[in-house]
């Protein structure tokens, strides 16, 4: 795998800019919503919604003084999806090396069970050789 942030500091974290979007139609047009924009470790902006097209705007009349706040509940869906995504990568990374050195192991202790029996135990063991050698194989990126 690799890294899908090289010179981006991890982790990443969701936060809101001001649109100057419309939403809504004819009288009830409002302008101005939240939407989302990711910023690294370092508290630069990655990526924000302030152009996107696929909005869905909700609204919160809580306020007492009638004080409306809209933001767009796609983009802060995505955000925290692609956040939570590169946030969690060097941890799958290490994970997925982790697995592949146990199957490495695993695989050479049937090789040698596979060779000091015979019958039925060895095609079992060759079995499960041939299936870890296909999970190796996609780990590598060759299946």
């Amino acid at each position: 795998m690799t890294n899908p942030t090289p010179g981006t500091p991890l982790p990443w974290e969701v936060d809101t800019i001001q649109s100057e979007g419309e939403y809504g139609t004819g009288p009830d047009t409002h302008v101005g919503f939240a939407v989302s924009a990711i910023y690294d470790a370092k508290g630069n902006v990655l990526f924000d919604a302030l152009n996107s097209d696929v909005i869905v705007v909700h609204e919160d009349y809580g306020d007492e003084d009638g004080y409306v706040s809209a933001w767009d509940e796609t983009s802060a869906k995505n955000a925290c999806y692609l956040v939570h995504t590169a946030n969690s990568y060097p941890a799958l990374v290490a994970l997925k090396d982790e697995l592949v050195a146990m199957l490495q192991t695993c695989r050479g202790e049937l090789r040698t069970m596979g060779e000091l029996t015979d019958g039925l135990a060895s095609e079992d063991c060759a079995a499960l050789v041939a299936k870890i050698d296909a999970l190796l194989a996609k780990a590598r990126g060759e299946g």
